[in-house]
């Protein structure tokens, strides 16, 4: 018998120093591109496949005048099923819990060129449900972002972000019919 190989997914969120709105750009892709489903029983939502682990990277973005850094203080994503046929799983992160939090992140990355990129990735991926289901999945990122203001001074401030996008793993649920 043979093992399947796990399936790899990453999730990149970004912001930019500067913005005043909350929303994060999100991008979740697969070994092979996209996973967004444009059509089909899952039209709509990004489609995890059948278990697998999801690698995260979060991105700030300021122009390099802006002299800033960052911490990540908190990433929290929380799932709602939303099948008519009840899931096995909470998330398709968790089977017992709705939220799972991602508190360790690895060293920053910094590329400056027209505009300064500092990434970090999450120190441990998580785990995609091997289950049949669909969620709203929606994400909050806390950040403390330190940039020089118009006077010259470092200061801080505390924003949090979100994303919400659908998710479906498996089949994307039982059809009901």
């Amino acid at each position: 018998m043979t093992k399947k190989q796990k399936q790899y997914f990453a999730l990149e969120l970004m912001f930019d120093v500067s913005q005043v709105t909350k929303a994060l750009n999100y991008k979740f892709s697969g070994e092979n591109g996209s996973i967004f489903q444009e059509s089909g029983l899952c039209a709509g939502c990004f489609h995890f496949g059948d278990g697998g682990i999801l690698e995260i990277t979060v991105t700030g973005i300021g122009r390099v005048t802006d002299d800033f850094s960052y911490k990540i203080n908190n990433l929290t994503i929380a799932s709602l099923p939303t099948s008519p046929i009840p899931a096995k799983h909470l998330s398709p992160f968790d089977k017992k819990r709705a939220c799972v939090s991602v508190d360790k992140w690895g060293p920053f990355k910094h590329t400056d060129k027209d505009l300064t990129m500092i990434s970090t990735r999450a120190a441990f991926p998580l785990k995609i449900a091997k289950s049949n289901g669909q969620w709203e999945i929606s994400g909050y990122l806390s950040v403390t972002i330190k940039r020089r203001n118009k006077k010259g001074k470092m200061v801080k401030e505390t924003r949090l972000f979100f994303f919400d996008p659908e998710g479906t793993t498996g089949s994307g649920g039982d059809i009901v019919g």
